[in-house]
């Protein structure tokens, strides 16, 4: 575009279109097919003309739309806000019942680096509000008691996760670490999560998207799927 605003062709440099729409072009390259059907450049030109004319899903891959508007995937979407929903409604029951509420005092067996207590003796802070069915390890968040600013994500007790599966009808196999509850509590988890509503409600359209691109396996899928 000139400086004036005016479009200029990069081949004919005509004013009014671009080197994409050039009317000169188009008529230099289909000579050329004519002339020679092998013709790799002309063959390329018209085989990227006729591939921008067709609109093509990222996540379906077919035609007709594009992923804003696939309906394939708002039904994965909704699938999987539903199944994390009730996860993390299990997470808490579960949690709750092991006497793992916000303000318990337990013994932790395998304490992240950024955690570092005398004997392992932390609290229950509450619920990573970035965990969900993907991630389900490090649901639980605890804190110090020497240095309460120190937080972190840790490893879940043993069979909690497990039950959790259960209840929600997935597959379990899932293994935590030693916790020995030295003083439990019955106060709710949820006071310590931003938006909490939303949290029990599955989670937002944005990362539910990309736990869904990243639940796939196929290299089909990564090839040419994920994509933001």
């Amino acid at each position: 575009m000139s400086w004036n605003g005016t479009v200029t062709c990069k081949h004919c440099w005509q004013e009014g279109h671009n080197r994409r729409g050039c009317p000169k072009l188009k008529e230099q390259m289909a000579q050329r097919l004519a002339e020679d059907p092998e013709d790799w450049r002309a063959k390329r030109y018209f085989e990227k003309k006729q591939g921008a004319k067709v609109r093509r899903c990222t996540y379906c891959n077919l035609k007709g739309h594009n992923r804003a508007t696939c309906p394939e995937l708002k039904g994965a979407v909704s699938e999987w806000k539903y199944k994390n929903s009730n996860w993390r409604k299990a997470i808490i029951e579960e949690l709750l019942a092991a006497g793992l509420g916000v303000g318990a005092l337990i013994k932790h067996a395998d304490l992240p680096w950024r955690i570092t207590e005398q004997k392992n003796l932390v609290m229950v802070a509450g619920v990573n509000p970035d965990a969900h069915i993907n991630q389900p390890y490090t649901a639980l968040v605890v804190q110090g008691i020497i240095k309460p600013t120190e937080k972190s994500p840790a490893k879940m007790p043993d069979g909690v996760l497990t039950k959790v599966y259960e209840k929600v009808g997935l597959p379990g196999g899932y293994y935590g670490t030693s916790v020995t509850v030295m003083s439990e509590t019955k106060n709710c988890h949820l006071r310590t999560i931003p938006n909490h509503e939303e949290w029990l409600q599955g989670g937002t359209a944005k990362w539910i998207k990309k736990e869904i691109f990243a639940d796939k396996q196929s290299d089909d899928f990564y090839e040419n799927k994920y994509k933001d």
